[in-house]
């Protein structure tokens, strides 16, 4: 489990925020919970479980006593409007499991499809998502782009992860997300805590940002 808690920090420093113990679930309470989490989630709530910035930023980390069951599987976040979950199966000898997504059918049922592989990479490519499409960082923007210029974001950003189509970037105190929007419209979302760093990414990706 450290080694998990040890990559979930290191993903928080870099967005500019220093886990400390008032952020994670006290131990006591993950090992008496009703529900045996999996490893990878556990830690995540080890260290980061109580941190509220951004883990309500855009989605809806769910507090560890709201988390519930629905056909076998593990829900621990919420999609904005309320609509979408994100769960893992009930497998606690998997230490990683993969996540799945939970969509409401017309009877009123969620029906879940295959989201990502696993859920420490998930939750960490999320993290960025939530900065970029939250209200954490100081200055976040936008602009259209194109699937193309993802080889040219690699070259100055370092590459994080995908969750479907949506790619994510980092940089220090930076995160950059790539996705197609409307329209079949690719649009690029970036959160900055510095205005210089703001300018400096415009510059190199040779675009001109719209403040959200």
């Amino acid at each position: 489990m450290f080694v998990f808690q040890d990559r979930y920090r290191a993903v928080f420093a870099q967005l500019g925020l220093v886990l400390k113990s008032k952020h994670g679930v006290p131990t006591t309470q993950l090992e008496t919970h009703s529900i045996a989490l999996p490893e990878a989630l556990k830690a995540y709530y080890a260290v980061a479980g109580l941190e509220q910035n951004l883990n309500q930023a855009h989605q809806h980390f769910l507090p560890l006593e709201k988390l519930f069951i629905d056909a076998n599987n593990l829900v621990f976040m919420e999609e904005n409007q309320g609509v979408v979950y994100w769960g893992v199966p009930l497998e606690p000898s998997v230490s990683d499991p993969p996540v799945l997504q939970g969509v409401y059918a017309e009877n009123g049922d969620l029906t879940w499809f295959p989201e990502h592989t696993n859920c420490s990479d998930f939750l960490m490519t999320m993290l960025y998502m939530q900065a970029t499409f939250g209200e954490v960082f100081p200055y976040v923007v936008s602009a259209s782009s194109s699937p193309e210029q993802a080889k040219q974001l690699e070259q100055f950003w370092s590459y994080v992860g995908r969750i479907g189509e949506m790619k994510a970037y980092a940089k220090q105190n930076c995160a950059l997300t790539h996705l197609q929007w409307f329209d079949d419209e690719w649009r690029i979302f970036a959160a900055f805590r510095k205005r210089r760093d703001q300018k400096q990414a415009a510059l190199e990706l040779g675009f001109e940002w719209e403040e959200l």
